[in-house]
């Protein structure tokens, strides 16, 4: 049987360079996925793929540019 990789909080916030906290509030809004055994929280190694294909935006990727709108005042031509 094959088992499947677990990480802790404070692992997944090293992973993600955020802190305890902020892991422990995005449990709490629903964000991210977690489990409970005896007094520890426990994220698994799915759940942080869904994570990071949820979270994590390319680099390449360029932003739109806004269109640049003119205001023309003055005189009829």
């Amino acid at each position: 049987m094959k088992q499947e990789m677990v990480y802790s909080v404070q692992e997944f916030a090293d992973m993600f360079k955020i802190s305890k906290n902020t892991v422990y509030a995005m449990i709490k809004r629903g964000d991210l996925q977690a489990y409970q055994v005896g007094n520890k929280i426990r994220i698994s190694q799915e759940e942080v793929e869904a994570y990071k294909r949820r979270s994590i935006k390319p680099l390449l990727e360029k932003p739109k540019k806004k269109a640049k709108t003119y205001v023309i005042s003055g005189h009829d031509a």
